[in-house]
């Protein structure tokens, strides 16, 4: 797999954000950790976007209102 300059740039930014200044051992495990709750959070954001419909079946809430407007229009 290969990566763009803009890849690499990206993902520093994003380990610096959660290191500061900090160097080694403790530092990649602050980066590991803020990445991971950055994740974790739109995770459930998404998770919180969606609604359970028919069994095995998840509509996201948006899609939900446009049908439930559509069916009310009936």
């Amino acid at each position: 797999m290969s990566y763009t300059e803009g890849d690499v740039s990206a993902a520093r930014a994003a380990m610096d954000k959660y290191r500061g200044k900090l160097d080694g051992e403790v530092a990649a495990a602050l980066a590991v950790v803020g990445l991971s709750a950055e994740r974790a959070h739109k995770e459930a954001k998404i998770r919180d976007d969606m609604i359970p419909c028919e069994p095995g079946i998840l509509l996201r809430r948006k899609a939900w209102t446009l049908a439930s407007r559509a069916d009310s229009q009936l």
